[in-house]
């Protein structure tokens, strides 16, 4: 399923996170931003958010995060992974060498400030709700089939998006461009 940057739904809510690394030995130096992604599935209630560490260049991390409890999930879906609750790599996203030590990060700091957690709830409330009033956004049967599939290869913003779309990446699956018609 496409993920929408929530800035493109919600323009006042833009990346309020990010994350300045200054000396560390498994991470690279820089700012990063926690950029949210939400599915654009009208009907999907999956309580969950892809959180895109980037800087201006390059992703470095995709973690799929979900903040209701475990039984939630297995009421939601009767064929999920046991880590639906709490933050994962993202399977299908962009990862690279940096991936798991951005994903300890992630855990051992992000998820324990609880009002960064209680905004990310409520984006997704706010997201889905905007997101209803959007028909534009919505996904198409087209776009419910095609899966990007990166198995941990970096991908550039401007090569074709391996979701089969024949757009560029920054433009379809990394959701920087304009919706499909």
């Amino acid at each position: 399923m496409p993920m929408i940057p929530i800035g493109n739904v919600l323009p006042h809510v833009q990346n309020l996170r990010s994350v300045k690394i200054i000396k560390e030995d498994e991470l690279p130096k820089g700012e990063f931003g926690l950029n949210e992604l939400y599915c654009n599935d009208v009907n999907c209630d999956c309580r969950r958010v892809i959180i895109s560490v980037s800087d201006e260049n390059n992703i470095y991390a995709t973690i799929n995060y979900g903040w209701e409890s475990q039984d939630f999930y297995r009421k939601w879906s009767t064929n999920i992974d046991e880590d639906m609750k709490g933050p994962s790599l993202e399977l299908f996203g962009p990862q690279s060498e940096y991936a798991n030590a951005f994903l300890r990060l992630f855990k051992e700091f992000v998820t324990h400030d609880l009002g960064y957690v209680k905004r990310l709830e409520s984006h997704y409330i706010e997201f889905k709700r905007a997101l209803k009033k959007m028909p534009e956004w919505h996904a198409s049967d087209e776009e419910a089939t095609r899966i990007p599939i990166t198995n941990g290869i970096h991908i550039g913003r401007n090569e074709p998006c391996p979701c089969g779309s024949g757009k560029k990446y920054k433009k379809c699956c990394l959701g920087q461009g304009t919706p499909s018609k």
